[in-house]
């Protein structure tokens, strides 16, 4: 008998990506949601409901971070990298006749995750420009301001008046 070595055999992983990509679809159609209800809790100053969509969203992302974490642990698997291009090098690295439409389910979820990844960072905007106004009207309720105080020449405050700066040349 030979004493041949045989190369290790590499599994197919169509039907576990099919899978992970379903879930990553499912978790995408949820955050989007959830997305949403906030962009209306917000406008609608319901802040209960803004707060569980922040709750919602923060779970879901830990979630999709599980999911990238299977599909890195394939491609380091083929020693690919965990990116769009590794990502596709991987599904072509499979066999069988569902490459093409695994390769289109790949290319449809990484257009939905920058669009959600854009929503977020906007509704982030949104809400940071929300809360520096709040924190403004909280400082002007207080008598607090963000402008520095005026001095004149002898060193003492200027009144809270309307003021005309001008230079002299």
């Amino acid at each position: 008998m030979k004493n041949a070595k045989t190369t290790p055999h590499i599994p197919n992983y169509t039907t576990v990506l099919r899978k992970i990509f379903a879930e990553l679809s499912d978790l995408l159609d949820q955050m989007q949601t959830s997305l949403s209800n906030q962009s209306t809790a917000f406008t609608k100053q319901d802040w209960k409901t803004q707060e569980a969509c922040v709750n919602q969203q923060n779970n879901l992302t830990a979630q999709l971070e599980i999911k990238q974490g299977e599909i890195d642990k394939i491609c380091k698997q083929y020693k690919l990298p965990f990116s769009k291009a590794g990502i596709l090098q991987l599904i072509n690295a499979q066999s069988g006749g569902l490459k093409p439409e695994l390769s289109k389910e790949w290319q449809a979820l990484a257009i939905r995750l920058q669009k959600v990844r854009r929503a977020i960072e906007i509704q982030q905007k949104i809400v940071h420009h929300s809360q520096k106004s709040t924190q403004h009207l909280l400082n002007l309720m207080k008598g607090q301001t963000t402008q520095g105080e005026l001095y004149q020449a002898d060193g003492q405050k200027v009144k809270n008046e309307s003021h005309h700066i001008s230079a002299e040349a």
